[in-house]
């Protein structure tokens, strides 16, 4: 018998180890690859940094404020608190599918892709554990005598989620858009809040947040720039935006309400009452139900007024064409300050200042926030090329004697491009052409004043 259970004990054992070996180097590799290209390549990596730095900021705050109870505590298990969630979860499972149905057959950017994954679980992470560890439970500790307490303590916080988002306005997000997002976000931060209080399941949250961010985002993972908001925005978009806002906005109210209309029954003993209790249960729920199918019926409805056009005009969306050179040379430099004749080109203060050492005369740009500038000769003219980060602006001087330098603005030509960390050239059969490199280590040329993505 002992010999039988030792032997066993082996076959487990070497099983174990084997398939660890398998996994280990067959798998891994490729996984291994996978997230060391998301960490140094993906798309989203700013963002990714920053929220991490929220989350360890968010850590050293429910430490000082001794809230970290929360990862114990737990009214509910994972997947019943998730299910408390399901009008989030019916809202992303629709933005997953269109954004999926978006992408059509292009082959999804696995670098970014990754990078999205670890971008959305860190915000998740970040800002349930802020919002609703933090703040809620110090809001409701001080205030929750009553039931009326405990909701307004709910909303406030879910309210001041939704101002916090306000930031995005000095992000280069448009105020209409902000608006929109303020007015979701609060109302989700609503029904999030009430799935945690009713639960005390922090993972819970985190993964509606998550999942959530995921999905809204998947739609731009393969775009080297993501698409804006026009500032030329259609009546009709504008009415059928704010419409769509205000209903998810009342879905996730209605969830909220719903949660917190049955967390609120007295569940004492006796079999008459809980019988009662359950009955109202289910007429809630079902009442939530109907009410959620109305709305996102007429999401759909209002978004049918809205034409392609209009939709199309709505978002600017940055789609660079794609070139191969067999050859070539990658140039990028940082200089102070360069010469095209008697003219120095410098920045000053972040701006483009010419100055004409002849005749002792100064032209200043006022384009703002340039960071780096370079000049260099082509085989017949010069080129200036000035770094504003995601706007890069592009001037090729034939004859320096020809330029207007008191208009000089006029003169360039500016794009829309991802976060610039370097400009140079890139030289091909003795033609160089400007070079932009990304943050993420994307590399762009200028061609017959194209942007073009160099592979």
């Amino acid at each position: 018998m002992k010999d039988k259970k030792l032997l066993k004990l082996i076959i487990v054992i070497i099983s174990g180890l084997l398939s660890f070996w398998l996994i280990a180097n067959l798998i891994g590799p490729g996984i291994a690859s996978i997230i060391y290209s998301s960490l140094l390549y993906g798309k989203y990596n700013t963002l990714f940094i920053s929220e991490l730095v929220l989350l360890i900021i968010t850590f050293i705050i429910l430490i000082i404020r001794k809230k970290l109870y929360i990862f114990k505590e737990k009214k509910e298990k994972f997947i019943p608190s998730i299910k408390k969630g399901m009008p989030i979860l019916v809202i992303a499972i629709i933005v997953l599918i269109s954004n999926f149905l978006m992408l059509g057959d292009k082959n999804i950017d696995v670098a970014n892709l990754g990078s999205l994954i670890f971008l959305a679980i860190t915000v998740g992470l970040a800002e349930e554990l802020l919002f609703r560890g933090w703040l809620q439970n110090e809001i409701t500790e001080k205030f929750s005598n009553n039931r009326k307490e405990i909701i307004l303590s709910i909303i406030a916080s879910g309210c001041i989620f939704g101002l916090f988002h306000s930031v995005n306005v000095l992000s280069g997000q448009d105020i209409f858009t902000t608006l929109m997002q303020i007015i979701q976000t609060s109302a989700i931060g609503i029904l999030l809040g009430s799935i945690y209080f009713v639960t005390k399941n922090i993972s819970s949250v985190i993964f509606l947040h998550s999942f959530y961010d995921f999905a809204v985002l998947l739609g731009e993972v393969n775009n080297y720039k993501d698409c804006i908001t026009s500032s030329n925005i259609s009546n009709t978009m504008m009415i059928s935006s704010f419409l769509i806002a205000l209903i998810y906005a009342l879905i996730y109210l209605i969830g909220a309400y719903f949660l917190l209309q049955r967390s609120s029954l007295n569940k004492v003993t006796g079999d008459e009452i809980n019988e009662v209790i359950i009955n109202k249960d289910k007429e809630n729920k079902s009442k939530a139900k109907k009410i959620i199918i109305i709305s996102v019926i007429l999401m759909f409805l209002v978004s049918s007024f809205v034409s392609a056009d209009d939709i199309e005009d709505y978002e600017i969306c940055f789609d660079y064409e794609t070139i191969k050179f067999d050859s070539g040379s990658a140039t990028c430099f940082k200089d102070n300050e360069f010469f095209i004749g008697n003219y120095k080109f410098n920045l000053e203060n972040n701006k483009l200042n010419i100055e004409d050492i002849i005749n002792n005369t100064e032209y200043k740009s006022n384009i703002n926030n340039i960071y780096d500038l370079i000049v260099y000769e082509d085989i017949t003219s010069y080129v200036v090329l000035l770094n504003g980060l995601e706007e890069i602006y592009y001037l090729k001087i034939d004859d320096i004697n020809t330029i207007n330098f008191s208009e000089i603005d006029k003169e360039f030509i500016k794009y829309d491009v991802p976060e610039i960390m370097e400009i140079g050239y890139f030289e091909n059969n003795n033609i160089r052409y400007p070079l932009l490199k990304s943050s993420i280590n994307d590399y762009f040329i200028i061609k017959d004043e194209k942007i073009m993505v160099l592979k």
